[in-house]
């Protein structure tokens, strides 16, 4: 929700006080101190920066997918995080890609449309990043083929960043720091489009989360874990055990959220996002992740919805027709699905999209600012 200052002089002060953004653009990023860009160059350089980056998974996890034509290196990995944080990718350089991908807030930013440096939404609700190396198109509307396309689209959008690419080159061209970087990543200091992208991608592919309360429970389900090790306040959530109307219901979630299983296959609530539609038809779009949902308000492409209470309300019995509607969203009679779903059940699924909510992601210094 924006909050209006009594007049402009005041917004103004706060912003120059505060380093806070005004209410009419994007939440402003610090600069970044080159003395600690060099320290961690430094320090990159000296520890094998072409090897692998493995990204850490916990017992039972689904393999990660690597891709070939962008592996992840330790450099690669920390160029595209240096980029990620650095407002030095916006054209005014207030901005970066963490202004609207708060890593507290589950990597969305809490607001209906993000503004972009002057101060024009986007028109859709900024997508939550977790997962995504399994994921195939980005955007809700599936435009981006791959992490590596999506991640320049934003750098140069008008409403967004707007930073021409050439302009972006030069700049980092011409820093102290950054060319030798690119030189660790990539093997020469050239700094191109396709090596930008190539790096944010290799980052955001590294950011995983697998450690909710639901994974430790879906862990005894299959087998990885006994009962008495995870807390027994979880137990009767095991969706093994949940009554016939929960289940079902999530199944019928899990029929456009889908996932990673722990064995790789496409399955219910635990993992990624996955394309639910060509996001070119009238009223169609990526379904998002329910990975750490309940951190993620306002809802929807155009974040219709405050609270996860609304979305669950609209499903139950407020879908309304249209051409593009989902046959899974439809009863056997063409018309819109009514769940009717009781009180009881309401509050069931709600703590299971709660109990979605992955912390570790939240805290993990592998994922956050490298200049604080």
């Amino acid at each position: 929700m924006r909050i209006f200052a009594l007049t402009v002089a005041m917004t103004s002060l706060a912003a120059l006080f505060f380093g806070c953004a005004s209410p009419e653009r994007g939440e402003i990023s610090p600069p970044v101190p080159l003395a600690k860009q060099q320290e961690l160059y430094e320090t990159l350089r000296n520890r094998d920066p072409q090897a692998p980056h493995l990204v850490e998974l916990p017992p039972g996890s689904p393999e990660f997918p690597q891709n070939p034509k962008n592996p992840l290196t330790k450099a690669g990995v920390q160029l595209g995080r240096w980029l990620f944080y650095d407002p030095i990718i916006s054209g005014d350089n207030t901005m970066s890609c963490s202004s609207c991908h708060v890593q507290s807030l589950g990597f969305a930013d809490r607001k209906r449309f993000s503004p972009g440096i002057h101060g024009q939404n986007m028109g859709r609700n900024t997508m939550a990043l977790a997962n995504l190396a399994w994921s195939r198109n980005f955007f809700w509307d599936g435009r981006a083929p791959s992490l590596e396309a999506q991640a320049v689209i934003p750098i140069q959008e008008p409403k967004e960043l707007d930073q021409p690419m050439t302009g972006l080159i030069e700049e980092l061209k011409r820093h102290p720091v950054y060319p030798a970087m690119f030189g660790l990543a990539f093997g020469n200091t050239e700094i191109t489009e396709e090596r930008i992208g190539r790096a944010i991608g290799q980052f955001v592919a590294s950011i995983v989360s697998f450690e909710a309360p639901l994974d430790e429970i879906e862990r005894v389900d299959v087998g990885l874990k006994r009962e008495d090790e995870i807390s027994p306040e979880f137990l009767e959530f095991r969706l093994t055990k949940a009554d016939k109307i929960t289940k079902d219901t999530l199944n019928l979630c899990a029929k456009c959220h889908r996932g990673v299983d722990r064995h790789g296959n496409a399955t219910g609530l635990y993992g990624g996002y996955r394309m639910a539609n060509n996001g070119l038809e009238q009223g169609q779009f990526k379904a998002p992740t329910l990975r750490n949902i309940a951190l993620t308000p306002p809802y929807m492409h155009d974040g219709r919805f405050d609270t996860l209470e609304e979305v669950l309300d609209h499903y139950d019995h407020g879908v309304k027709d249209f051409g593009g509607l989902s046959p899974a969203l439809r009863e056997a009679n063409e018309q819109p699905k009514k769940l009717n779903l009781s009180p009881e059940a309401k509050k069931k699924i709600l703590i299971y999209l709660n109990l979605m909510t992955d912390k570790a992601l939240l805290q993990n210094k592998n994922y956050s600012n490298p200049f604080r």
